[in-house]
């Protein structure tokens, strides 16, 4: 089978992070190989980002806002969607941890209560 249009209601929802994102990874795959138009609909806005080329933001129903994700991401006009948006988790720079033993030990003198 080869169908033109897929619908994908909340795909990752209840997956652990790192299973959601393997699904993820295949969905967009399929979508450059098969030349899928996929219809993806989710709460998480962080995982729309990732999916999406256009996105529409509905609430009750009714759609307040469509158009490019570039635009809706980066300039949203609708309150409810801005409010979305300030929802999403955000996750700080992942800083890792000094490798060497010198660079490790100035990085623990400086919490309280470690040697």
């Amino acid at each position: 089978m080869r169908p033109a249009l897929v619908v994908a209601d909340e795909p990752v929802a209840s997956l652990d992070v790192s299973v959601g994102a393997q699904i993820l990874d295949l969905l967009n795959r399929l979508k450059r190989e098969f030349q899928l138009t996929m219809i993806l609909i989710s709460h998480s806005m962080p995982v729309v980002a990732q999916m999406a080329d256009r996105v529409a933001v509905m609430r009750t129903g009714k759609f307040v806002e469509a158009g490019p994700a570039e635009q809706i991401f980066g300039s949203p006009q609708n309150e409810y969607t801005k409010d979305l948006l300030r929802a999403a988790p955000v996750l700080p720079p992942f800083e890792p941890l000094p490798s060497d033993r010198s660079r490790a030990r100035d990085w623990r003198e400086n919490i309280p209560g470690t040697v």
